[in-house]
């Protein structure tokens, strides 16, 4: 049918603008492997053939089309080739151009070049790989351009003043501005966002005004996306969403290779659509999920995402070996090859997609595989490329079957005393539902306890930081505290000194501390009878600023356990009491007293020998308050490892058949319904349409 419904009122087809999105095909990767170099262009006509069955209005792709920016002669034919044959033809363009023509580089898009006869039209933006590069500036998609097989935009001409402008592109009562920005040095592209240095054109109305809610707006990027912050300090080599202006209505992300089989919704009106690779390039857990293209329909301010799943894509098969886990035996290089080669046997009789009796795309016969091998625990390294001699014509990458990984979990010895960097792993890192690790609480455990904040308010804070990526949150708690223990201390207390005020303060803290936790149900590990505040004020003699503390506690140990500083001239041999010296053997002995002997002599020289002009020397104790400036220790300093390997991943298992309409999943918030259109239907006159040969 040409009609359907669409919040209760009937549409026609001819309103309904349908996009096929896809990204990173890296064509080119791997060409000159017997087995695999086929891998990129077969998706590659996988893609473009489900945009001429599925009867897109146009195809847009978010960067790396190539794998290199300087492509082979072979794989810029093999693409030529593939875009004349798929998007080049007898057919309807149904989408009108109301931008400026002089945005497109000859003025006008492909399709309405009169010596060229375009049935599909393509808008691509460059991603890292195939970024424009020499002193033209000019990309491989500069060459497909140049040849009218595709229209090249998001093109950066100016970084210190990066401008966004809009394609406008109409079909019936639909009007869609397409955004396109190319690959950025993510960095570069983070500072540049978060200095107002990158700016969006809106489409105007005839009176000038912002006309940006009539038209709905998609933008195509190809950067780093935000995955989580490192021990509270922002990173830098990606983007947020929270980056992109409020007006978006749908993000098409490039760059990431692990596939999102449906859109998300990142803010309460931006939408996110990450098609993945369509070649497995890293080989990591991401790489595991199904391969999808996605055709987006667009009927006025309402959209729908339907996942398209690619059959073309070579299965992929990965598993994370421990070989002290596994109680191998250690330094028998048998064991350990006898050991991997069940692990990738075990791979290989897993159930994987086999081609149908028909198919035009089959799934290549021989699979990927990967196993990523811990040797920690004193075992040595086997040779990957002697290893995987023995799966040849079974797997299709026998010479890298096999990949060492550390874990980040391992124990690092340190040494006594250490209280050591804030460390959050991935393997703690939380999923939806779960909540953030007690990473502040981990780090206090030790007895050590902060004197104005309470440790549970803060761990809310790096919570918001590392989970919701809230802007400043640990500043906003730090600000409120000492604005609400400024208001206490002057209203509650007859604090006066600066010892007063301190005491008060940890006396208030401490009492707010076991509220929290009492709330949480977690105060077992905190003494039942904290000081109150009345007595941390009372005035002290001696001026010492814990000596109240001491007092309430009565056994002169802090709250919460912990032990009392020791004072600078402590000995030190009672802090580290298990720490003994060793005994000298005789020769050792010897050795000490010629040395003690020969540094006697040289002292006494010293002193018999003239002072030099211009020169005095000064004895030991006049320089006792010299102290030399030390660098701070990196290893003290906060730390976070995210690591996305440890995403949920969905097991590899057979694509379903082609999904119709009615089973695809809505864009929440600006849906479509689901009777919306059903299958494709025969084609119908439509307006706006350029007659073709």
């Amino acid at each position: 049918s040409s009609h359907g419904h669409v919040m209760g009122q009937e549409v026609d087809e001819k309103d309904v603008l349908r996009i096929l999105i896809a990204t990173d095909n890296h064509v080119g990767y791997k060409e000159r492997d017997p087995v695999r170099g086929d891998d990129a262009l077969r998706s590659l006509e996988e893609i473009l053939h489900i945009g001429r069955e599925r009867r897109c209005d146009m195809i847009l792709h978010a960067g790396d089309l190539f794998d290199e920016n300087r492509p082979s002669r072979q794989s810029l034919y093999r693409t030529m080739e593939l875009l004349r044959r798929y998007c080049c033809g007898d057919g309807d363009i149904s989408i009108c151009v109301d931008s400026d023509p002089s945005q497109f580089r000859f003025g006008a898009p492909n399709w309405e070049d009169e010596n060229m006869n375009v049935c599909l039209p393509i808008f691509a933006i460059h991603g890292n790989h195939d970024d424009p590069t020499g002193e033209q500036k000019l990309a491989a998609l500069d060459l497909l351009e140049v040849n009218k097989l595709l229209n090249y935009f998001g093109k950066v001409d100016n970084f210190d003043k990066i401008v966004v402008n809009p394609v406008l592109l109409r079909k019936g009562l639909t009007k869609v501005a397409l955004y396109g920005l190319g690959n950025v040095r993510d960095e570069r592209l983070n500072r540049s966002f978060n200095q107002d240095k990158v700016s969006f054109n809106v489409p105007l109305r005839p009176d000038g005004k912002s006309a940006e809610s009539e038209w709905f707006n998609i933008m195509a990027l190809h950067q780093n996306r935000f995955k989580g912050n490192a021990s509270g300090i922002p990173r830098q080599n990606c983007i947020r969403e929270d980056m992109l202006p409020e007006f978006l209505d749908l993000v098409v992300w490039g760059h990431e290779h692990d596939c999102n089989g449906k859109e998300q919704q990142a803010t309460r009106s931006l939408h996110v659509v990450q098609p993945g690779s369509s070649v497995a390039t890293s080989l990591n857990a991401g790489e595991l999920k199904p391969k999808h293209a996605f055709i987006i329909e667009v009927h006025m301010d309402n959209f729908r995402c339907i996942p398209v799943p690619l059959r073309s894509v070579r299965p992929f098969l990965m598993e994370d070996v421990s070989l002290a886990a596994r109680e191998v035996e250690k330094n028998s290089e048998d064991s350990i090859w006898r050991c991997l080669s069940e692990v990738v046997e075990q791979l290989l009789q897993r159930p994987r997609p086999t081609p149908q009796e028909g198919e035009r795309f089959p799934p290549p016969e021989l699979p990927l595989v990967r196993v990523r091998v811990d040797y920690g625990g004193g075992y040595h390294p086997i040779s990957g490329q002697r290893f995987g001699q023995q799966f040849l014509n079974r797997v299709a990458n026998p010479e890298d079957i096999l990949i060492t990984i550390k874990r980040r979990d391992a124990a690092i010895p340190k040494p006594a005393g250490f209280t050591g960097a804030l460390e959050f792993h991935a393997e703690e890192a939380s999923t939806e539902g779960q909540a953030t690790p007690d990473i502040i609480f981990h780090y206090l455990s030790t007895g050590q306890h902060l004197d104005l904040i309470p440790e549970p308010d803060l761990n809310l804070a790096v919570q918001s930081f590392v989970q919701q990526s809230e802007v400043n949150p640990i500043e906003r708690v730090v600000t409120d505290h000492i604005k609400a223990m400024v208001e206490y201390i002057s209203k509650n207390t007859a604090a006066t000194t600066v010892e007063e005020i301190r005491a008060a303060a940890k006396a208030r803290t401490e009492e707010l501390r076991v509220a929290r936790l009492s709330e949480s149900g977690a105060v077992q590990h905190v003494k039942s009878e904290p000081p109150s505040v009345a007595a941390a004020v009372a005035p002290t003699a001696d001026g010492i600023e814990d000596q109240a503390l001491q007092e309430a506690w009565g056994d002169g140990s802090m709250p919460n356990g912990r032990a009392e500083e020791p004072e600078e001239d402590t000995d030190m041999a009672s802090v580290f009491g298990s720490m003994q010296p060793a005994k000298a053997t005789p020769k050792a002995k010897a050795k000490g007293k010629a040395k003690s002997k020969a540094k006697a002599k040289a002292k006494a020289k010293m002193k018999a020998e003239p002072e030099p002009l211009g020169i005095k020397r000064q004895p030991p104790e006049q320089l006792a308050g010299v102290v030399k400036r030390q660098r701070p220790d990196r290893a003290s300093q906060s730390q976070a490892m995210i690591d996305l390997d440890d995403i949920e991943e969905e097991p590899q298992r057979p694509a379903p058949a082609m999904p119709d309409s009615a089973s695809s999943s809505l864009g929440a918030g600006r849906r479509m319904p689901q009777s919306f259109l059903g299958q494709p239907a025969a084609p119908q006159p439509k307006k706006f349409s350029f007659a073709r040969r």
